[in-house]
């Protein structure tokens, strides 16, 4: 009775023994884990400096290009909330704030300059009338490519959250109205809800074999043409809609049919003006199809629905 305990304590020892070499090895592993995680942060840390960097060379080569162009305001409010951080991320945190900033700002700019670049090129405003313009459409440009849709669970609160953009965007028109004399201010109507358009237009550009590219004043020929037909298709498919509502709908799909012809045709000669033969050639295969989807979406609401 008396080799009892001795018996016992021989595994109870060999079980400490194995819980303190794994007790070890797990302390072994988290230094592993801890040097691992720091080397990633610093690696982190380079490349958000490096970004910084490229950041940093594009604007100069902007401000070099679009020199009035530079000075766009940075997003108006307080970005920088105060939040609890971590000692180890702050300054990370506090970068890619930064540095989100500045690429927002980067982009509205070169938004702002794609967008309205025929009208800058014309316009002839004196003391700190240009820099005043340059602000209201980047603030436009920024009011208008807000998202509203996702951010409500009350349909009505995106309604009401869409009104009021619609009441801020009028608001920055006849703002940018008073610095602009008539003839700029429909330079101004024509190109400012045109991002659609010019996406169709860079999209058919990058179509294009090396050669073939368009040049600026191609594009923006191509660009102020198609936005000036569409005026006119605008006030027709909106005839178009009127007498469907009215129950005529035979002759709406009529009048739909003859707006999207008289755009097409309209724009395409046009084009022919503008462009060599290899470009029309491929420019008539890009545009086909577009415009015959345009129609289908036309008549695709009322396909389903008995209006005679």
């Amino acid at each position: 009775m008396k080799n009892i305990p001795s018996i016992v304590a021989v595994p109870v020892i060999i079980v400490l023994g194995w819980g303190a070499v794994a007790v070890w090895m797990q302390n072994g592993s988290l230094k592993a884990n801890i040097s691992t995680l720091q080397s990633d942060m610093a690696i982190q840390e380079d490349e958000h400096k490096d970004a910084v960097r490229q950041l940093q060379e594009l604007q100069a080569e902007s401000s070099r290009s679009m020199p009035r162009l530079a000075q766009l305001p940075l997003p108006s409010g307080d970005l920088q909330a105060a939040k609890k951080r971590g000692p180890c991320v702050e300054s990370l945190e506090e970068g890619a704030d930064e540095f989100v900033e500045g690429m927002e700002a980067f982009h509205v700019s070169e938004a702002v300059s794609r967008k309205y670049q025929t009208m800058l090129e014309m316009l002839q405003l004196e003391g700190g009338g240009e820099q005043a313009l340059l602000d209201l459409l980047a603030q436009r440009e920024r009011v208008l490519n807000m998202v509203s849709h996702g951010y409500f669970t009350n349909p009505l609160d995106s309604e009401v959250a869409l009104l009021e953009r619609e009441e801020k965007l009028s608001e920055l028109d006849d703002q940018v109205g008073s610095l602009l004399d008539s003839e700029q201010y429909d330079s101004y109507e024509l190109l400012k809800d045109s991002g659609f358009e010019q996406y169709q237009v860079q999209e058919f550009d990058d179509t294009l074999d090396a050669g073939d590219l368009l040049d600026d004043d191609q594009i923006n020929r191509l660009l102020v043409s198609k936005l000036q037909f569409k005026k006119d298709y605008i006030q027709a498919i909106n005839v178009a809609n009127q007498l469907i509502k009215d129950g005529k709908k035979n002759l709406g799909f009529k009048a739909f049919d003859q707006a999207i012809e008289l755009y097409e045709t309209n724009y395409m000669s046009a084009a022919r003006n503008e462009l060599t033969d290899t470009q029309f050639e491929r420019l008539k295969e890009f545009e086909e199809n577009r415009f015959s989807q345009m129609l289908l979406s036309l008549k695709a609401p009322y396909e389903d629905r008995a209006f005679d």
